[in-house]
């Protein structure tokens, strides 16, 4: 028992860090950085939703994240959230980064990466890295 109280209170400390709602996250991130792709924004929600999913959801080095993303088809617009999943009994999670893609015309698109923690900066290399160098690597 002694063991787990550590890691138990570790995991609280991180977990209290994200944004309470993804409203939360957009409007007092830590940051946000944009960029465009030259891809139409639905191919680059499903390339960018499909990494994060397989990159960030079992990661033993960043954390496990529940990946969740949702297109609106009638503003041209689709996003992705990390959000770490609440402890049981505690109820502590929260929004740690999102991805916004807006459509800017029919073969472009606006990425915005919004993080809760300077810590995941890396989210924006990465998308970068999917979507304009279409590198599948991770990290």
């Amino acid at each position: 028992m002694a063991k787990l109280l550590p890691l138990l209170l570790a995991t609280l400390l991180l977990t209290a860090c994200g944004a309470p709602s993804v409203k939360r996250l957009e409007d007092g991130s830590a940051g946000h950085q944009s960029f465009i792709v030259p891809e139409p924004y639905d191919t680059a929600y499903r390339i960018a939703f499909t990494r994060m999913r397989d990159c960030y959801e079992a990661d033993a080095i960043m954390g496990s994240f529940n990946i969740t993303g949702v297109i609106f088809p009638d503003i041209k617009q689709a996003q992705i959230t990390a959000r770490m999943p609440a402890l049981v009994g505690i109820g502590v999670g929260g929004y740690y980064f999102m991805t916004k893609i807006d459509a800017i015309d029919r073969k472009n698109a606006r990425v915005t990466v919004y993080y809760a923690m300077e810590a995941h900066r890396y989210v924006t290399d990465d998308v970068r890295r999917w979507l304009v160098k279409h590198d599948k690597r991770c990290h």
